[in-house]
């Protein structure tokens, strides 16, 4: 494989804190908070889950943020795939910004 197509590696976590964020995108704007934390608390405690809305027009921005209370859950959640209305998301680790 070209090194030129390999995907950047995730951000090294400097804190050394856990990581219990996760981050999901290609949301459908059909999809409310409501759902979104139902569909994640399958698989542990969640302590918030939100669908990113625009400020101004408070229209779905198409991703959101799933904050759990353990890493083990987020370890759950990475596992598989996930899928809102029909459409498959991303799903991956949120790394706290520098």
């Amino acid at each position: 494989r070209d090194e030129r197509s390999k995907p950047p590696p995730p951000p090294a976590d400097t804190s050394g804190a856990p990581i219990t964020k996760i981050f999901v995108g290609g949301v459908d704007a059909a999809v409310n908070d409501e759902q979104f934390r139902k569909h994640f608390e399958g698989f542990g405690a969640v302590v918030s889950a939100e669908v990113r809305r625009d400020n101004m027009t408070g229209k779905s921005r198409g991703f959101g943020f799933v904050t759990f209370e353990t890493t083990e859950a987020v370890d759950a959640v990475l596992v598989q795939s996930h899928i809102f209305n029909g459409r498959t998301v991303e799903v991956k680790k949120a790394y706290p910004k520098e």
